[in-house]
């Protein structure tokens, strides 16, 4: 009895997960757009950065 409470967790079936169909391909379809966006103002605050920093400063910078 208790070989099959300890091992017995390890004869469940599991799931089929593949990118094409199921619960996998609606996550990837929910979260797409919030992947691009981050990825796009990623981009926009690091050349923002960028700018910012050839800026010159000070009353003397030229």
């Amino acid at each position: 009895m208790l070989r099959a409470l300890v091992t017995g967790w390890l004869a469940l079936p599991t799931p089929a997960v593949s990118q094409e169909s199921g619960v996998v391909a609606r996550l990837q379809a929910y979260t797409n757009w919030a992947v691009a966006a981050i990825a796009v103002g990623s981009v926009l605050i690091a050349a923002i950065k960028l700018a910012i920093g050839q800026r010159p400063r000070g009353r003397h910078a030229r």
